[in-house]
């Protein structure tokens, strides 16, 4: 996903889950360009919403990265789609860099990132149960 913005612009950067599994606790690095960005907020997202979703995330300097997680007694249920969180970040530099993820524990160790595309080109339904289908499959 790209982001744009001037300096000074606050962006905000969704992460988003396909549960392969009922998910009541989760826990993952989202790594970001810190000469570029800087950590400003986390907020919760479209699956997570209080009060029973307690969210949260750090910034790890050693990792360049931020730390989030979250946690309720009513688990999501396995293949929920949808975002856990909305991270924003303050940009401070203008320039390119990667995002990246990893560490994931609790109910999602074990799962593999994937890259999110976007486009303006519309997807017909018979081609989108195909993507879901490779998605289902990992």
């Amino acid at each position: 996903r790209e982001l744009v913005g001037d300096v000074g612009d606050t962006v905000a950067v969704p992460v988003t889950l396909h549960t392969m599994n009922d998910v009541d606790a989760f826990g993952l690095d989202l790594g970001f360009p810190t000469v570029l960005l800087s950590y400003v907020r986390l907020d919760p997202g479209i699956l997570t919403p209080g009060p029973c979703w307690n969210i949260g995330g750090n910034y790890l300097s050693a990792l360049n990265a931020v730390r989030l997680g979250g946690s309720c007694l009513t688990p999501l249920p396995s293949g929920s789609v949808g975002t856990v969180a909305i991270v924003h970040f303050e940009i401070i530099a203008a320039g390119s860099g990667d995002f990246s993820s990893g560490g994931y524990v609790d109910d999602i160790a074990g799962y593999t990132p994937c890259e999110s595309v976007h486009s303006t080109t519309d997807i017909d339904q018979d081609s989108w149960g195909r993507v879901k289908s490779l998605y289902q499959g990992r």
